[in-house]
């Protein structure tokens, strides 16, 4: 599986893969970004503004379809974090997300352990990320993959705040191949 930088020509399929990512959530009976503040539009922005950032990266399968994505930012989100520890040096895993079709395989857990490889190689000490409050089922799914719960941060306006970091150590990742940053 490639891993490149992704581009705005990308844009459709990783919003293709994020459209089905959430109606396999609501199959499921979670209300992550089912909130209005998460319309297609709005996330769209946000992808289109990570790719030209530099901060999303697209894995591509053999056939050369769009498998995954994953976001990783220099900072937290404002206000939840403490200020110690937005000191801290540290990468923010924003999105990591897997095409319906590649679920199952182990992409989901490289493309994560492969943005916490980024963040060590980055300098950072800490991966963090924060999680929907309601979804146990992806708390305890980053938990066995060796994050660690902080705590969890309730506000109106947050639904995401159970607040999780993993040590930024380099992770193997071989069935992930990077394709150098042009």
């Amino acid at each position: 599986m490639l891993l490149r930088m992704a581009t705005p020509a990308d844009l459709s399929a990783l919003l293709g893969i994020y459209d089905s990512t959430l109606r396999w959530l609501a199959e499921r009976g979670t209300d992550q970004w089912q909130e209005p503040r998460l319309e297609p539009e709005m996330m769209k922005a946000a992808i289109l503004a990570s790719i030209h950032h530099r901060q999303t990266w697209c894995a591509i399968d053999e056939q050369g379809g769009h498998a995954g994505l994953v976001t990783i930012k220099p900072h937290t989100p404002p206000g939840l974090w403490r200020p110690e520890e937005e000191s801290e040096p540290h990468r923010y895993l924003y999105l990591a997300l897997v095409s319906r079709e590649n679920t199952g395989v182990g992409l989901g857990a490289d493309l994560v352990d492969w943005a916490v490889t980024r963040a060590a190689k980055a300098g950072a000490r800490w991966a963090r990320g924060d999680v929907w409050t309601a979804n146990k089922p992806l708390q305890e799914y980053y938990l066995r993959h060796g994050w660690q719960l902080v705590r969890y941060v309730h506000r109106p306006d947050q639904p995401s705040g159970a607040l999780i970091q993993r040590p930024a150590v380099p992770c193997e990742t071989p069935r992930l191949v990077e394709v150098p940053e042009t």
